[in-house]
């Protein structure tokens, strides 16, 4: 098909599902008086300030039909305007639609806050004629229908979806009601929307009291107040000091064997200080208050080992099946479970056994990413594989065996110790990085074993109750979406509202609105020839 037979194709009406018997199908350009793509001008040209002119971007288009100018606002001076962007100006009332995505499927409506806009070339507008509404229109864009038709026409180009402005002319099939009855659509729409933004915007605001009500059953945790009526009834067996003494010196003598059997591998003598050269952990102060049971311990105190994990060659993982899960930042949560179902990476037998073997994972591991944004997910290893493998950006916590691994988790996604740890980051070219060092050195709150277990019973309780309460959010806000599309579907099959015999016949709106196109166009071209001849002429 050559390109100018591509540009004259137009989407078969007859085809389409029946309408009521006022309405008729018709295609943008039989309803608009022009549908034109932006540009976007040199950089030099483009201010981040107040300027003369807002300059539209993709991103100020929302799935909502408004515009949101707020985000990045653009703008150009008045000379760009009237200048080499003159074809791209928008007005109060124009419909947008972005024609370059992911994600396609933005509209919005040109408010009237500035007399003229523009627009750059990832967005198309369409200047609807009298007698067809500009909001109708929007909201007939935001129906699946139209989505999925737009969908189905984009050409994917280096991981980018786009569809031509001819396309977008006479490919697009719109369901035109009688004008009067746009009117009722547009309200009825508007009324039922109000109703369910309504209703979105209390469950959004219970979802972020979740949020805040977890944050402070993590605090109570770590603080020791989530268990206060618990440690009255049971007092500790074993403080907490003493246990941090006896984690100590169970360290101490692992590293001593340790060394031992490394001299005895070699068959060489222990030298005489050898025992010397252990490094006690460095301590830490305390962030706020404890029981007096309590103690505070820095992570490489109460852990067998803290160390972070490193990236094989690209042809050495592999993707959705293998011998060794290879965990990525995107596995971890911020609700200390790890999500393997994200893009499953595995890596060899012996790449876990050589160049990651500094690095390998075991059930009831601890997991936090050192490198973001966003900083701050933790999960505790699943038994789902008896070992893992990670990368440079997650440290690994192995708890001492005196130390409850979701006890230890509960204080990493405590806002208290996180943001400790957070401080530490260094930012460079945009990415935020925890040292190994800093990770070692993290101050964590101390409860005896006993209260540790209790802590931890509590927690899985009440974030049980605060997961479940989130879940029947999240349904409410799917279904909350499907109803928005279920009110566009039923009001552009003219379901909506009802149809009054006395509106006219969108058959003879459509005439009268061609006629319109016409004297429209001829207009523009007597302008533009007027305006040719009075350009002075260069004798060459």
């Amino acid at each position: 098909m050559s390109a100018k037979t591509a540009i004259q194709e137009t989407v078969d009406l007859s085809t389409l599902p029946p309408l009521p018997k006022s309405w008729s199908w018709c295609i943008p350009a039989d309803c608009c008086s022009a549908i034109v793509s932006g540009s976007t001008p040199k950089p030099d040209l483009m201010y981040s300030e107040v300027g003369d002119v807002p300059f539209i971007k993709v991103y100020n288009l929302t799935h909502r039909g408004v515009l949101d100018f707020s985000v990045k606002p653009t703008f150009i001076d008045l000379a760009t305007h009237i200048g080499p962007m003159s074809r791209s100006r928008a007005i109060p009332n124009d419909v947008l639609i972005n024609i370059v995505g992911p994600p396609l499927g933005k509209v919005a409506i040109v408010p009237d806050d500035h007399p003229q806009w523009n627009i750059n070339q990832a967005v198309v507008l369409f200047r609807p004629l009298d007698g067809v509404s500009s909001k109708y229109l929007a909201y007939a864009f935001l129906t699946d229908s139209i989505m999925r038709r737009v969908t189905s026409l984009a050409k994917a180009t280096a991981g980018q979806s786009n569809i031509g402005v001819s396309m977008c002319r006479r490919l697009l099939p719109l369901p035109i009601a009688p004008t009067n009855e746009q009117n009722r659509i547009v309200s009825k729409i508007e009324e039922l929307f109000s109703d369910l933004d309504a209703g979105v915007a209390a469950l959004k605001r219970a979802k972020a009291n979740l949020k805040r009500y977890r944050a402070a059953i993590l605090k109570a945790a770590v603080e020791g107040k989530l268990t206060g009526e618990w440690r009255a009834k049971h007092p500790a067996k074993e403080s907490a000091s003493t246990l941090l003494t006896r984690i100590l010196k169970e360290r101490r003598q692992k590293w001593e064997a340790n060394q031992l059997a490394k001299f005895a591998a070699s068959e060489k003598e222990p030298p005489r200080n050898w025992k010397e050269k252990y490094v006690e952990p460095v301590r830490e102060s305390g962030l706020f208050g404890l029981p007096d049971s309590w103690t505070w311990a820095t992570a490489l105190e109460i852990c067998e080992a803290v160390e972070n994990g490193n990236t094989p060659p690209s042809q050495d993982m592999f993707d959705g099946d293998g011998e060794v899960p290879f965990i990525k930042v995107y596995n971890l949560t911020k609700f200390g479970t790890l999500d393997f179902s994200i893009n499953p990476t595995f890596v060899s037998r012996q790449t876990h056994e050589t160049l990651l073997g500094r690095s390998k994972i075991l059930p009831n591991d601890v997991l936090m990413n050192i490198v973001g944004p966003p900083l701050g997910k933790v999960s505790v290893v699943p038994d789902t594989f008896p070992e893992w493998n990670t990368n440079q950006a997650v440290v690994i916590f192995r708890a001492s065996s005196a130390v409850l691994p979701h006890y230890f988790a509960a204080c990493l996604m405590c806002d208290i110790v996180l943001c400790w740890i957070i401080q530490t980051a260094r930012a460079t070219a945009g990415q935020y990085n925890i040292s190994l060092g800093n990770s070692r050195r993290l101050p964590i709150p101390l409860p005896p074993v006993e209260e540790q277990a209790a802590i931890v019973e509590a927690l899985e309780e009440k974030l049980s109750q605060i997961g479940a309460a989130e879940h029947s959010i999240e349904k409410s806000l799917v279904r909350a979406t499907r109803l928005r599309q279920s009110i566009l579907k039923q009001a552009f099959e003219g379901k909506l509202v009802h149809q009054d015999p006395k509106d006219e016949l969108t058959k003879a709106l459509l005439e009268r609105l061609h006629v319109s196109s016409l004297s429209h166009r001829e207009t523009c071209k007597a302008t533009l020839k007027t305006v040719t001849r009075g350009r002075p002429t260069t004798k060459k």
